[in-house]
């Protein structure tokens, strides 16, 4: 009776504890199945991968008819890098139908999987579309989980490999530390800038969703600017120093201030640069006044702001004779009159 229950719409905390405790994989998977409940419960996911459940991947992978759409590749990751128990393996098992994909989108997260075979048939069939730090990923779970030494062994000359990866894998035969220390290097920042500016690779938030932190001192100082989409998607990140957001809001004003995950006042002290430097200035305001996220929660009302950066004062660009009139209707109103005696 509680199966169907838990296979679309909103659920109660308890009920969800309850069902995960009894260990039951079937209505783990009917739970991972359930898209309105993971948009609702974000954290779920987390829990729901931990579990290591077969059923679970089948719906993290897309594999489930009417099921939410793919989770992130980071959840699928989680999911397959707790692989065990049961449902994986055999003529209708996940991971057999996973690694009978062609596509590298899917098999990409196999990377991580300790199950024998996986992150090796991953390498193989999707080797030259995976990223450094996915290849160097790969190898290590092989080497921890599918063969050690002996498998890096037969793999150091595999097609696809990154020329790079292959002198790490050529010196982690004699000490396997490099091989660690590589892909420590490759999932950091350093690996990053590198997915960021290849604009072949699908989905870049994906790869970009994988780090927790981000050297942006090190994103300052890439050798070369992020195009359009990679520097939308940094942008976007809640960690995003103001600094940094600054320095990118002279160069492409309309995208920071479109896309930024905050804006505040200070913004409005700043020449904006790039095409249309006047619309990122009404961007910020509309903004402001319509409530979204900025830095201290406060709106960006007139009456907030310093006396130096009131509406009516700023200039446009290039324009120091022209008040900005380009700002959006229900601008912020005029300073509140002095108080009555």
């Amino acid at each position: 009776m509680l199966g169907p229950a838990l296979d679309d719409g909103p659920l109660p905390d308890a009920l969800i504890d309850a069902v995960l405790a009894a260990g039951d994989p079937v209505q783990a998977g009917r739970l991972a199945a359930n898209g309105p409940l993971l948009a609702a419960k974000p954290w779920l996911r987390d829990r729901l991968a931990a579990t290591g459940y077969a059923e679970v991947a089948r719906a993290a992978l897309g594999m489930v008819r009417d099921g939410p759409r793919k989770w992130s590749l980071r959840a699928r990751r989680d999911v397959l890098a707790a692989a065990r128990g049961a449902g994986w393996s055999g003529r209708e098992g996940v991971l057999t139908e996973l690694l009978q994909s062609p596509a590298p989108s899917r098999l990409r997260a196999a990377v991580v999987c300790p199950l024998p075979g996986a992150a090796r048939t991953a390498l193989s069939k999707a080797g030259s579309a995976l990223t450094r730090a996915e290849q160097l990923r790969a190898l290590l779970t092989v080497h921890d989980h599918d063969g050690g030494r002996a498998a890096l062994e037969l793999l150091a000359d595999s097609y696809g490999l990154h020329a790079e990866v292959k002198e790490v894998v050529r010196e982690a035969l004699a000490d396997a530390s490099a091989l660690r220390e590589a892909v420590k290097h490759a999932e950091g920042t350093g690996g990053l800038i590198e997915e960021l500016n290849d604009d072949r690779l699908e989905r870049r938030e994906d790869h970009l969703g994988l780090r927790d932190q981000i050297d942006w001192t090190a994103i300052a100082a890439a050798d070369r600017p992020f195009d359009e989409e990679a520097t939308t998607l940094l942008i976007t990140r809640p960690d995003l120093p103001d600094e940094l957001r600054a320095l990118w809001y002279r160069t492409r004003g309309v995208l920071v201030a479109t896309h930024s995950a905050r804006v505040d006042p200070s913004m409005l002290t700043l020449t904006p640069g790039g095409p249309r430097a006047a619309k990122a200035v009404a961007v910020l305001v509309r903004r402001g006044m319509d409530g979204r996220p900025h830095g201290g929660g406060r709106r960006l009302g007139r009456w907030h702001l310093p006396a130096a950066v009131q509406p009516r004062s700023l200039r446009l660009p290039g324009h120091p004779r022209r008040q900005v009139r380009a700002l959006p209707r229900g601008s912020p109103p005029h300073p509140a009159p002095p108080p009555r005696r």
